[in-house]
């Protein structure tokens, strides 16, 4: 007997868990527990992130409460609903602090992974659904959705479309009310919900001979309203569509289609250990074969299964509209392999994949493998969120640590100078910060600062602290000018000016300092200068090299080589901190404080 229970307890124990899974709410439980790992991790890796990317021109340039400022065009996108989000929150806390951008981009995240949930599993069953949600909501292949605030309206966008298929879904007059709202506010956020639009059109009129064409009303409406705004936003001379791109599209859908099997299946990572802006680039050479192979199973499901639903058909041509209007939009800033659009396509994917597989029972072995690619997936995704967060922190740091030298030598800044002007910023650090001064201040007179303040930075990382200092030297742009008429000796050398001879050797002389190489070959020495005065130096021979700084350990900023004399000197600003200038010369040097 006992031998019998003990073969019965496996099978009695399976049997309640097949009875709990079965129950209505088992499957958000699940997927509920697995928002709240994804909402730790990105607040673990993500929380203590700035302005970056897009949110540098809507918080400098974007931030008036005025109709144009909601309504102009964003690269040709209308993304009214995402500025009235942005500037509330711009008005309620400022550019600083940058969480609660963080928490509604968390929000968001869990809202389309769930909205992603309900979708499939009213197809495929509960549990079978949490696998396409799940690998949606820990995509981190699709990082500059899922990890930053910066693109909130292609998110808004996305769970406002997939709200609308599901109150289509409903099939009455509450649905249809409620499909009207979400597609205006779809539309209203980002070009998807024109994909959206045209899809739900389909499906209206698929479904014309049981629900009527009445439902029309639902997409004429909205679209008629976005007609309007185009019309109106011709002016400002953003068009996102280029009818050369038409010629490519084939390509440019199978690139979208390449990047989005990569993201899904994990294999996007690049190989070794890369920079954090080599490690954002998506890897799309190992998953070209299947871009053929999921070719050839969405035409055998066509073919050969049972005939699709109209919410089939109207997902399949949702995903082809988005590929075709990403692909009128490429350019060489916009690659059809990039991270947004890899999420985008992915999770159109995922509904699409849950209407063509719904009706198929699906054997245990398939369900087994398919719950097993899952985690090789998520091990990818997850290591890719990861990275993201790395990249966003460390790029709201260099931002944070650029917009406070900005703010600490305001007074001598030009109107129209630009921060990350002339530089060749790549993936990282991102150049992002290409607003004139003048409506930087504005906005910061307006809302507050996101910079650090001067011990911030004196305390940030090297990095961020040589990027305060390319900033204020490229402000300020000083120079070596002539020196004054050389001191002829009394009194002593003024405390602030402290060298530092490295292969050489300092004495003070008559207020000065005489340093001079120990050995043969050329010398460094460091000078410290406080702001609102400067160094002037005389020699027998020219400077080889004079380098300046203020917030890193050495002076980095080479301005070239000078003459046997000269004077660099630094206006006066609100941070103690002394300036940085270091000589490198042969023979000896005499170098003196030269007030304000």
């Amino acid at each position: 007997m006992a031998g019998a229970s003990a073969a019965r307890g496996p099978l009695a124990e399976d049997g309640r868990l097949r009875r709990w899974a079965g129950k209505p709410n088992a499957g958000w439980l699940i997927l509920g527990a697995c928002m709240v790992v994804a909402a730790i991790l990105v607040l673990a890796w993500n929380g203590s992130t700035s302005l970056t990317i897009d949110e540098w021109p809507y918080f400098v340039d974007r931030s008036h409460w005025t109709l144009e400022n909601i309504m102009r065009p964003t690269g040709g996108h209308l993304l009214a609903l995402g500025m009235v989000l942005y500037n509330a929150d711009y008005s309620i806390f400022g550019p600083e602090p940058h969480l609660p951008l963080t928490l509604v981009t968390i929000g968001f995240q869990c809202l389309v992974a769930g909205l992603v949930y309900a979708y499939a599993r009213r197809r495929i069953g509960p549990l079978p659904a949490l696998i396409p949600a799940v690998l949606i909501l820990f995509l981190g292949a699709g990082w500059e959705i899922l990890m930053s605030s910066a693109v909130l309206p292609n998110q808004m966008a996305m769970a406002a479309g997939i709200g609308m298929l599901l109150a289509l879904d409903r099939r009455d007059r509450r649905g249809d009310a409620l499909a009207f709202v979400l597609l205006a506010c779809s539309i209203a956020s980002f070009s998807i919900g024109l994909a959206f639009a045209a899809a739900a059109a389909l499906r209206i009129v698929l479904e014309r001979r049981e629900l009527g064409l009445r439902r029309l009303v639902i997409v004429v409406v909205p679209l008629a309203l976005y007609a309007v705004w185009y019309v109106w936003a011709l002016k400002y001379e953003q068009g996102n569509f280029a009818a050369s791109n038409i010629g490519s599209m084939p390509s440019a859908i199978f690139d979208q289609i390449n990047a989005s099997l990569s993201a899904v299946t994990g294999l996007f990572r690049v190989d070794g250990r890369p920079d954090i802006g080599d490690a954002l680039i998506l890897e799309t050479s190992r998953t070209t074969a299947l871009v053929f192979v999921a070719g050839f199973a969405v035409a055998w499901r066509i073919l050969r299964g049972r005939p699709l639903s109209p919410a089939a058909w109207t997902t399949l041509a949702l995903l082809g509209l988005y590929a075709v209007l990403v692909g009128l939009g490429l350019n060489e800033f916009r690659k059809p392999d990039a991270s947004r659009y890899a999420y985008m396509f992915s999770v159109l994917l995922m509904l699409v994949s849950a209407d063509l597989l719904q009706g198929i029972r699906i054997p245990r072995v398939w369900a087994i493998a398919a719950v097993a690619a899952l985690a090789v997936s998520l091990v990818s995704n997850v290591a890719q969120m990861h990275t993201a967060g790395t990249f966003f922190e460390s790029e709201s740091e260099l931002n944070r640590a650029e917009a406070g030298a900005l703010d600490l030598v305001r007074p001598y800044v030009a109107p129209d100078f630009v921060a990350e002007s002339g530089r060749g910023y790549g993936v990282f650090p991102y150049r992002d910060m290409t607003q004139p001064a003048v409506r930087y201040f504005d906005a910061v007179d307006r809302l507050g600062s996101p910079g650090y303040d001067p011990g911030e930075i004196a305390a940030a990382s090297p990095d961020a602290q040589a990027a305060a200092d390319r900033l204020l030297v490229s402000a300020l742009d000083p120079s070596v000018q002539e020196a004054p008429k050389r001191p002829t000796g009394g009194g002593d050398a003024i405390p602030v000016l402290q060298p530092l001879a490295l292969n050489g050797e300092a004495s003070e002389a008559d207020g000065c300092v005489l340093v001079s190489p120990v050995q043969p070959g050329a010398t460094f020495a460091l000078f410290h200068v406080a702001p609102g005065t400067g160094l002037a130096f005389y020699a027998k021979r020219p400077m080889s090299d004079v380098a300046v700084g203020r917030f890193t350990e050495g002076p980095d900023i080479s301005l070239g080589p000078a003459g046997k004399s000269g004077l660099i000197s630094f206006p006066e600003d609100a941070y103690d901190g002394p300036w940085k200038v270091g000589l490198t010369y042969t023979g000896k040097v005499t170098a003196c404080p030269v007030s304000g």
